[in-house]
């Protein structure tokens, strides 16, 4: 009995130490997440992406995020003439993705949707094909992708991820909106969100909240 006895101050010495590790790893473990949220440029003018966190708020009143950077297309589109799309004047949602990348793929239904009904409307998608793998920079697959996926919309290569890091990206997928000005609007990281992303596009374009809305796909 006093053998017993005499164990309980070890054990509960055992079990104070082990709660007080984990507590240290989860205050590591929020602070981390916080640190992920915040990250951005903080140079002038330049892109904070997380400064409005994905699902979070509504659209009502979209912050100013920074501004679009210049695009390398020295790689060259799909789906748009040589020189690229015209975007002056358009709304315009860029999604920086792979072929390869599942999370990718289930995003686009929903942005075929979107495109379909808000094109005539005044908005545009370039899709910023940035590849993770090697097969993936083979143009001659992305193009045959694009064509399996249902990718109506211009595609810039992205090979080297010049525009990948323009962005400050460090995601796949990740979606923005920008206004008819160039002013970035919008961030969403990954699936989800479609509705929200959605409710980001009217607002730009000022569409009337009883019109239409895209058809789920």
């Amino acid at each position: 009995m006093a053998g017993r006895m005499g164990g309980r101050p070890v054990v509960l010495g055992i079990v104070v130490m082990v709660a007080a590790t984990l507590g240290v790893i989860g205050a590591r473990s929020d602070r981390d997440d916080r640190e992920d949220e915040g990250r951005g440029r903080s140079a002038a003018g330049a892109l904070t992406p997380r400064a409005v966190a994905p699902g979070a708020g509504t659209v009502a009143d979209l912050p100013v995020l920074g501004n679009v950077p210049v695009l390398d297309d020295s790689q060259g589109w799909i789906n748009a003439p040589a020189g690229g799309p015209d975007l002056t004047g358009k709304v315009v949602l860029y999604e920086l993705w792979t072929f390869g990348c599942i999370n990718c793929q289930r995003t686009l239904p929903s942005l075929r949707s979107i495109y379909d009904r808000y094109r005539d409307e005044g908005l545009e998608i370039v899709g910023i094909h940035t590849p993770e793998f090697g097969y993936e920079r083979d143009h001659e697959r992305v193009l045959d992708a694009t064509r399996e996926l249902g990718v109506t919309w211009p595609v810039l290569f992205d090979d080297d991820h010049t525009n990948w890091r323009r962005f400050d990206n460090i995601y796949w997928p990740r979606i923005y909106v920008a206004d008819a000005e160039g002013r970035l609007r919008y961030d969403h990281i990954g699936e989800g969100a479609y509705a929200r992303t959605e409710d980001a596009v009217r607002h730009l374009l000022g569409i009337p909240a009883d019109a239409p809305r895209a058809i789920p796909t």
